[in-house]
């Protein structure tokens, strides 16, 4: 695999986790609006915060990636 294809192979799976993420975040958002009990809605919360530091991440591995 040439350095190119490396780079392009990268770039893919980083954009495909990205999106496997914000699905992830969609997810967590819609329970915890169904969600009445409030450890439930904590919980989900929880989640929602933790996939938007994950999506903050993978986006900081992307720009450090496309900047070197």
């Amino acid at each position: 695999m040439t350095d190119k294809e490396s780079l392009e192979f990268q770039r893919k799976a980083i954009s495909l986790t990205i999106s496997l993420l914000k699905d992830k975040l969609n997810y967590h958002q819609t329970l915890y609006k169904l969600t009445n009990h409030s450890k439930k809605k904590e919980k989900h919360l929880q989640n929602i915060k933790i996939t938007q530091d994950l999506i903050s991440s993978v986006y900081e591995v992307y720009d450090d990636h496309n900047t070197h």
